[in-house]
């Protein structure tokens, strides 16, 4: 309920989403750009990058963690209990993260450009 913390939960969430995304080349538009042109190849990105966005991430959300107040708001929500997820949900899930992946992969092994492989 208390807007401040909202905002920090809304800040950890970009700061979660770009850390994630600038590690591969298809992870921001501006990689993806980059990666078009053939101004950076996909392997040294994934290698030398994933560390530091990583390292980016703890360390921020580290700060912003310590920013949010300790209340009892959550443990006298009304939400109730996560329910399992679907087979087909965990199916989907992971096609979807995996073919993510193989984008990059798929590109350096085939030579095709990046964005025929994306509709690939």
């Amino acid at each position: 309920e208390n807007d401040e913390d909202r905002r920090l939960f809304g800040a950890m969430v970009v700061i979660a989403a770009n850390a994630g995304g600038v590690w591969t080349p298809i992870g921001d538009v501006t990689t993806t750009m980059l990666w078009i042109n053939h101004n950076l190849s996909t392997v040294p990105t994934i290698t030398e990058l994933f560390i530091p966005s990583i390292v980016c991430l703890v360390g921020s959300l580290f700060f912003l963690e310590k920013q949010v107040e300790e209340d009892n708001s959550l443990a006298e929500s009304n939400v109730g209990e996560p329910s399992e997820l679907a087979a087909r949900g965990s199916l989907v899930f992971a096609s979807g993260i995996l073919s993510l992946l193989a984008v990059p992969v798929f590109s350096e092994l085939t030579g095709l450009p990046p964005y025929l492989v994306m509709l690939t």
